[in-house]
């Protein structure tokens, strides 16, 4: 079942003193707007002013979301909780032009830096959508928008990305199976940035990507059967990976969630 849209939720992030964190469901909707009274009807006042509707994102169709990423502040802080990162290597940081990750010089095969939800989960079905942009890496290297399992982030329970590898491009959709991650679909292409997207719905896991706001999303692969690595409560973010010695980069300009949200205070 399709989870039902929902409104912007502001998260507020509050220091207990010996008090353990609490979870709170988000409320599934905002309550209407009222209408104009009858006295104002009668007396011919002009009606008084509506609030106006969601702005929504051109990532979720002009639609409420249930969580917008703020990358705006160029500290990366709650709901955020940022991996892999070391001054002047790795590094992960905010600002106007939305979340900038870098690898100067990878390690390792592989190495990897990101920010992931660690004061937000989602609970059950979700739509999971994020816009790159500047993606360019020198040898493999892949960007991510992941879902990992809230009781266990290390590992990625399912993905798509936008992957260089062995002289190929291409937009990904894969996820871990016991132990192993697996591919389960891909397309070509050479575009630097453009749009990814999960989508949960009962047990099926699928994947999309377009390359810009005014074209249609095109699944990648087909649906897949939900993965024992992705339980119902599950957190999720972004991630920049290079191979050994090699460098690579990629700014995630808008992250959004549609679904039943789970915030720690």
């Amino acid at each position: 079942m399709r989870a039902r849209p929902l409104h912007a939720i502001v998260l507020i992030c509050c220091l207990s003193c010996g008090g353990a964190a609490s979870e709170t469901r988000a409320p599934s909707s905002a309550a209407p707007a009222a209408n104009a009274t009858s006295s104002e009807a009668s007396s011919g006042a002009p009606p008084a002013p509506q609030a106006p509707k969601s702005a929504g994102s051109e990532l979720t169709d002009n639609t409420p979301v249930a969580f917008r990423a703020d990358f705006s502040g160029a500290k990366v802080v709650h709901p955020w909780n940022v991996f892999g990162a070391q001054s002047g290597n790795r590094e992960v940081k905010g600002g106007a032009d939305g979340l900038s990750i870098r690898i100067a010089d990878a390690e390792r095969a592989w190495d990897a830096v990101g920010a992931r939800t660690a004061k937000l989960k989602v609970d059950g079905d979700f739509d999971l959508r994020g816009r790159f942009r500047d993606f360019s890496t020198h040898g493999n290297g892949s960007t991510k928008l992941i879902v990992v399992d809230a009781s266990n982030p290390r590992g990625e329970a399912a993905y798509v990305e936008r992957i260089q590898i062995d002289g190929k491009n291409l937009f990904k959709f894969g996820g871990e199976v016991d132990g192993s991650l697996e591919t389960w679909g891909f397309v070509p292409t050479d575009a630097a940035g453009g749009d990814l997207r999960i989508e949960r719905a009962g047990n099926m896991l699928h994947a999309y990507a377009r390359p810009n706001e005014r074209s249609p999303w095109s699944e990648i692969g087909k649906g897949q059967a939900t993965p024992k690595s992705m339980p119902r409560i599950v957190k999720f973010g972004v991630k920049l990976s290079a191979e050994a010695h090699k460098s690579a980069q990629v700014r995630w300009v808008e992250l959004t969630l549609n679904g039943q949200v789970i915030r720690m205070e």
